[in-house]
């Protein structure tokens, strides 16, 4: 798949996508990762406006998507073991949660995604 293709896929899931710089984790143009889009037409409109981002990384603005995203780091601690101590802590079973989308981030940590059901 392309990038449009995921970039369509995210946002017919209800996912705001940005785009970054690329290599980078954020957009400097002024609004930052405001500048988001549950629309492909309209993303495609402001990258014309922004050429330097046409080959950025994608980015989901959580603060306008229907989307929890829990990042599980491991830089200087373990935040694998810390999740599953706190689940221990408070009587939560991982298996009880529901499926998600879970990626691997570049340092090993875990990226895993819920939807927040619309009411």
């Amino acid at each position: 798949m392309n990038r449009w293709e995921h970039i369509k896929q995210y946002q017919q899931a209800g996912a705001h996508v940005f785009m970054a710089l690329p290599n980078q984790k954020y957009n400097a143009v002024e609004g930052g990762f405001n500048n988001s889009f549950g629309n492909g037409d309209e993303l495609r409109q402001w990258i014309t406006q922004h050429p330097e981002y046409q080959n950025g990384n994608v980015g989901i603005d959580l603060s306008k998507s229907n989307l929890v995203v829990v990042d599980i780091d491991k830089h200087e601690q373990n935040g694998m073991a810390s999740i599953l101590a706190w689940f221990k802590s408070h009587n939560v079973n991982p298996d009880t949660l529901q499926d998600t989308y879970v990626e691997q981030t570049p340092t090993g940590g875990l990226h895993a995604f819920y939807l927040i059901p619309c009411s």
